[in-house]
């Protein structure tokens, strides 16, 4: 049986402190993938608000501003995997600071938005951009699911871990969701309280009931 130590002092330690950082293409990727859920957002906007395209001038500002705003958030940063509560809310305060760039400039500027496009079709694209950046997480992460589910365990090694805060759920996530890892969780060790001592507390008094609420809401 093997034994992975996460947290053992400090059980409720963040993931992102033990895993490595997202390789640079990785990003890369991500920052492509909000960057056509930007035009579609602005697509969106411009088919109901004045039922035409896009004018390419406009597009090219709103996705530097919108961009500019991901990248400041580090939202491109995010693992699409584990995506919560906590996601959510820096993707929808980063909608928010598009909205209010949008509302800055166009009051700065006195004629509008850069390159000709209606103020309200560019504030309707802003609005847009949380749920499509959100939704795009969302949709990479079902798939994700389902591909792993599809992939056959094996011969999975016993596994316990050590700590059961957000670190420990969300790590034995990855182990259930990449059954090709060779890991089967058992359980995890926490300290009780009481002179130090540890105990294990099994899977199934963990999942479901902990999964939901630590791992894909991010508390």
């Amino acid at each position: 049986m093997s034994e992975v130590s996460l947290g053992a002092q400090d059980p409720d330690q963040t993931l992102a402190g033990k895993l490595p950082k997202d390789p640079v293409i990785r990003r890369t990727v991500k920052l492509g993938l909000d960057l056509l859920a930007t035009c579609a957002a602005m697509a969106a906007a411009c088919a109901v608000l004045r039922q035409g395209v896009p004018r390419w001038p406009g597009l090219a500002w709103f996705a530097l501003l919108a961009m500019a705003v991901n990248a400041a958030f580090r939202l491109c940063a995010q693992h699409y995997r584990a995506v919560g509560i906590k996601d959510a809310w820096s993707i929808m305060l980063g909608n928010l600071t598009v909205a209010a760039g949008v509302v800055l400039v166009c009051i700065l500027r006195g004629t509008g938005w850069p390159g000709g496009e209606r103020p309200a079709v560019v504030l309707g694209a802003s609005l847009l951009l949380g749920p499509l950046w959100f939704g795009l997480r969302l949709a990479v992460r079902t798939l994700h699911r389902r591909r792993a589910a599809r992939v056959a365990p094996g011969l999975a090694q016993r596994t316990l871990i050590v700590g059961a805060g957000r670190a420990g759920i969300l790590l034995s996530q990855e182990l259930r969701d990449h059954p090709g890892m060779g890991g089967r969780v058992l359980g995890f060790v926490v300290k009780t309280g009481l002179g130090g001592a540890m105990v294990a507390i099994t899977a199934r008094a963990v999942w479901p009931a902990a999964r939901p609420v630590v791992a894909m809401l991010g508390f």
